[in-house]
This record gives C-alpha cells, sequence and structure tokens, in this order.
C-alpha cells in the first residue's frame, strides 16, 4: 500500500491510541517523587480563608437580673478580625532536615503570625482543637475582650502523616481524648470520609465542665468538622460549636455557645492534571474511532 493509499484512509486507529497514551505518559503527574519531600508545598504558595462565623455568648441570672456577654471576631497574633475578614497563608520555608518541618504564615490587614509546624505539632494541634485551644485550662467566661480560635498548627498536615492517623487522634476511647475539654466526656460520634480530592473528619462529644474559679457548671456538647485537600495537605475549612447550659455559682442559670467557622476561598471542583488527560485521552479516541467509521 502506498503512502497516498495510507492518506487516504486516515492515520490507523492504534497509531492514535499508542500517540495519546504516549502524552499521557509525559505529562500526567506520577508519584516518583512522592518520597524525596515530606511536604507537597513550596515557598511562595498561597491561599485565602475567610472568617464565615466566629462568636462565644455566655448568658447567666443573678438575683432578679440577666446578663448577657458576647465575644466576636477570630483571634491572630492577639488582634480580634472580624467576621468577614479574609486570612492568608503563605508558605515561608520548608525544611526536610532532621526533624522535618515547615514555616507559613497567617496574616489579615492588621495582624501576622508565623507557625512553625511539623508532624507532633499538627497532632498536637488537633488535639488541642477537640476544645482545649479556645476553652483553656483556666477559661473566663465573664471575659469579652478577646475573641476565638481553635489553633493554627494545623493548617498544612506533611504528606508523611497518614490521614487515617489524623482521625486516630480523635478515635482514642474515653476518657483518653487528649485536648477534650476537662471534665468527664463521652464520645457521641465519630466519622472520616476520604476520596481521590480531599479527607473530612468529625467529631461530637458530650460532657461536664467544673470551673471552681467562677463557680460555673455546665453540660455541654461539642462538634467539630475539620477537611483538607489531600494534593498539598492544605486545611479546606474547619467548623467548630458549642452548646452548655447549667448554673454560675451554684444555684442561677447560666448557658454558652460557640461558633466558629472558617473556610478556603478557593472550590475544590477544579481539575487536576491527571483528570485533565483522562478525560482528553477520552474524548481523542471518541473522536478518532468516529472519524474511521465515516
Amino acid at each position: 500500500m502506498n503512502k497516498v493509499s495510507m492518506l487516504k484512509r486516515g492515520i490507523p486507529r492504534e497509531f492514535i491510541l499508542v500517540m495519546l497514551l504516549s502524552l499521557a505518559m509525559v505529562f500526567i503527574p506520577t508519584n516518583a517523587n512522592a518520597d524525596i519531600t515530606s511536604y507537597n508545598v513550596d515557598s511562595g504558595d498561597e491561599w485565602t480563608y475567610e472568617i464565615l462565623v466566629a462568636k462565644r455568648t455566655f448568658a447567666y441570672s443573678f438575683g432578679f437580673f440577666d446578663a448577657e456577654i458576647i465575644t466576636r471576631g477570630y483571634t491572630l497574633g492577639g488582634e480580634n478580625l472580624p467576621v468577614g475578614s479574609l486570612l492568608n497563608l503563605s508558605v515561608i520555608a520548608v525544611d526536610d532536615e532532621d526533624p522535618v518541618s515547615i514555616v507559613y504564615q497567617l496574616h489579615s490587614n492588621s495582624s501576622t503570625l508565623n507557625i512553625v509546624s511539623n508532624e507532633s505539632q499538627v497532632i498536637l494541634g488537633l488535639q488541642n482543637a477537640l476544645g482545649l485551644s479556645f476553652m483553656g485550662n483556666e477559661t473566663n467566661f465573664f471575659d469579652n475582650t478577646t475573641g476565638i480560635s481553635a489553633g493554627e498548627e494545623f493548617f498544612v498536615v506533611p504528606s508523611t502523616l497518614s490521614w487515617l492517623s489524623l482521625f486516630n487522634v480523635w478515635n482514642q476511647s474515653v476518657p483518653d481524648l487528649d485536648g477534650a475539654i476537662d471534665g468527664i466526656e463521652t464520645v457521641l460520634y465519630l466519622n472520616h470520609e476520604e476520596t481521590k480530592k480531599s479527607f473530612f473528619m468529625e467529631l461530637e462529644y458530650s460532657g461536664t465542665l467544673n470551673d471552681d474559679s467562677t463557680g460555673v457548671v455546665l453540660d455541654f456538647v461539642y462538634a467539630a468538622e475539620f477537611k483538607w485537600e489531600k494534593s498539598n495537605g492544605i486545611l479546606l475549612y474547619y467548623d467548630i460549636n458549642s452548646d452548655m447550659e447549667g448554673t454560675v455559682n451554684n444555684s442561677n442559670a447560666a448557658t454558652f455557645s460557640l461558633d466558629i467557622r472558617i473556610e478556603r476561598e478557593e472550590e475544590l471542583d477544579y481539575i487536576n492534571n491527571a483528570e485533565f488527560f483522562t478525560i482528553f485521552l477520552a474524548v481523542s479516541a471518541v473522536l478518532s474511532l468516529r472519524k474511521r467509521k465515516k
């Protein structure tokens, strides 16, 4: 068969498929370098979060009067950021030496905070996010001068930590729930979901908080959700809320509520490179087959 006849009949389908597969091998990212670095981010990478909710309310009665202390805002580096503020995360440096660590910065228009984190700090940060990070060991329910935050160490997760190991930080038997609010805790609900793009986990537990210094005794329910983007270990959002009800000074009624949520602006409905070339292969193959049938 001469070249003219081949051109008239078109390029063979097998040749087209081989070429497309060769292109895919070149362009689709692989995990060949997965063991070289402990973080899947580089210096200069940046993401933006919005503070959607940040509020705590302590209401109590004394005699014939009722009082309510409301605190709004997200605490960052000593500053109180109002709801609606944008929070930027910038990677400053990644150190793959021993110990492996990362330095990143959380900054807004009015405050900047540098965070040095590693595997143990991520674990500790998640433990404290169970309640201690915003409640503390000496919680002052009557303070309305500071905002709230669940901590910052868990914004970037190293690739050396498995996602299941993060969930196991919360999946502990009571009363060994490290980081939980001081008191008698009971885990009500635990769940985690993993997809190709993200890892999500949630927890709900209850207990009783007894603050001897102020005479506040509160029964509480605490719920938390965390979600990360798997490809780079960057936090997508966290959502925490808690409701408490009890007494102050051993007699007067008291309630406490807390709600905080921050969410990354970038949506997760993008098509990554691997998916793009998979779709490219499929569409090209279909088009070539249709061309052959004509």
